[in-house]
């Protein structure tokens, strides 16, 4: 049975599963608005990380540090016991094995939404999919959209898609995570938004190296406008709605990774210099547009899907082009009518 809120609340408890950076934001902005949360991570080491005095020290903007009042589930038990909404927040490649942890004390009461961008790489699965596949509940949604974790701590205007067939999971996360500083919307093209962000995530690679080969404000607008249009065939092969691309959680978050120069934009810059996939994420760390722009390409080759822009990327990092013949080959294609 799930949990509630703190005694005579009569609001559902919150529960995070991730203790990275993505995961210990969002807990604390549950907390913020007035929830009972628990967080809990498959990693002892990093919920035993966050326990230590030093990381209580350091600055929340800095490192995301635990807001106040969140506690530490020691189980997934423990957590599914405490909580009605499960916010899940790690990365793709280990969804799979979280699901599984979480599908053993899971029941039908609990409401799961996903803060994942990407596609399974084994099997292309949407992260919903992969949830759907290892739990009890039916009531799965995403959390997805151009939310930024540095402007959500300090207050700054968010916003984001909360996407699902079920109206109780949009308001079970309206609930738990809307606020002054984040707005959110509904839209029930579940696999469309996932889909979505997952091709803006790879295409901003493809804006980093656009930016860093200085191809001017025109090439910049040809470039924006035909990864918009490659996202939505993209989206629609993978079973979504083509419009859900022009939305946030696809055109709005590439917007805001060129405005803000995410690590995806920063990967683009560091390819177009020269550097292998490997080096950059020596220098960077993990890049989810690295692993987002070789699950798409393999996509669209299944489901013979028009995609310049995604199998050009792919072909930088599987080392079988350059950054300045792709620029010259993408820009030519479709010369002609718009």
């Amino acid at each position: 049975m799930s949990g509630t809120g703190a005694p005579g609340s009569g609001v559902a408890a919150v529960g995070v599963v991730g203790a990275g950076r993505w995961g210990r934001v969002l807990a604390g902005q549950a907390r913020r608005r007035g929830h009972d949360v628990w967080l809990w991570d498959e990693d002892s080491d990093a919920l035993a990380a966050l326990r230590s005095p030093a990381a209580k020290r350091k600055t929340a903007v800095a490192s995301a540090a635990l807001e106040a009042g969140i506690q530490l589930a020691r189980t997934p038990a423990e957590l599914a016991e405490r909580s009605h909404t499960l916010l899940v927040a790690v990365p793709v490649a280990r969804l799979r094995p979280v699901a599984v942890a979480l599908g053993a004390v899971v029941d039908g009461s609990h409401v799961v939404v996903h803060a994942v961008r990407g596609l399974e790489p084994s099997t292309l699965a949407a992260p919903s999919r992969v949830l759907r596949e290892e739990l009890a509940t039916r009531k799965i949604g995403a959390l997805l959209g151009p939310v930024l974790a540095d402007e959500l701590v300090r207050g700054r205007p968010n916003a984001a898609v909360v996407a699902s067939r079920f109206d109780e999971v949009e308001r079970a996360a309206t609930l738990a995570f809307a606020g002054d500083n984040l707005l959110l919307y509904g839209n029930p093209d579940l696999e469309g938004v996932e889909l979505a962000a997952t091709a803006a995530s790879a295409l901003s690679v493809g804006l980093g190296l656009a930016l860093a080969l200085d191809l001017g404000p025109a090439g910049l607008a040809l470039l924006i406008a035909r990864a918009a249009a490659e996202m939505a065939r993209l989206v629609e092969a993978g079973g979504g709605q083509a419009r859900t691309a022009y939305g946030l959680a696809g055109l709005g978050f590439l917007i805001v990774q060129r405005e803000a120069q995410r690590r995806d934009v920063q990967a683009g810059r560091l390819l177009a210099a020269g550097r292998s996939p490997a080096e950059v994420e020596a220098e960077l760390g993990g890049v989810d547009g690295f692993r987002a722009t070789e699950a798409l390409a393999k996509l669209a080759a299944e489901r013979k899907a028009t995609a310049h822009l995604t199998r050009a990327l792919a072909a930088i990092l599987a080392g079988t082009m350059s950054a300045a013949d792709v620029a010259q080959r993408v820009l030519a294609v479709g010369s002609g009518r718009e």
